[in-house]
């Protein structure tokens, strides 16, 4: 398949919507973080200095994030869909955590965290519906085939120490150089 054709995998419609439905989320929590700081500015401004100054550092903090998460309108503005799309070269790790939870034995619901890791250091994380993650990992690894997908403690001390050792070309650059 080409590359275009998987950007258009119903996986990655699956990532493109819980990158929405998180945006939206940290939104309304910015919302919510600007109205406590506006009440906090408009009860105390007079009586604590303290609390003046905490609900002002939230309704600042709350204003610039706000801005943020209200710029990206749609999943392709998202930054991690940015990368995806136009810098695929910079994601050097993908894994997943499932949580599973389990009151008195029953399966009551499975939810997945999906890590992308970046050669810079930087890390974006997603919430995707359990039964979800198989798909969109099988569709990133075919969209991304120069990342690691997996977790192991050996990936984690790579990572940390060089990033880029991560990718599989730099991988199978490292194996084929003659031994001396």
């Amino acid at each position: 398949m080409k590359r275009t054709q998987l950007l258009q995998h119903p996986g990655l419609d699956v990532l493109r919507k819980a990158l929405i439905r998180e945006t939206r989320w940290q939104l309304i929590a910015a919302v919510a973080l600007l109205l406590v700081g506006l009440a906090l500015l408009s009860f105390f401004y007079k009586t604590s200095i303290i609390a003046g100054l905490l609900g002002l550092f939230m309704c600042v903090t709350a204003a610039r994030y706000i801005y943020t998460f209200s710029a990206i309108k749609e999943a392709e503005d998202h930054p991690l869909m940015q990368l995806i799309s136009y810098e695929p070269e910079r994601i050097v790790w993908i894994y997943g955590q499932q949580t599973e939870r389990l009151p008195f034995g029953l399966q009551f619901s499975r939810s997945s965290v999906l890590y992308f890791k970046l050669i810079d250091g930087e890390e974006f994380s997603v919430s995707i519906p359990g039964r979800y993650v198989k798909l969109v990992s099988r569709t990133l690894n075919r969209l991304l085939p120069e990342a690691s997908f997996g977790f192991s403690e050996q990936k984690a001390h790579r990572y940390a120490e060089r990033p880029r050792l991560l990718r599989k070309d730099a991988i199978q650059g490292k194996d084929s150089s003659p031994k001396g």
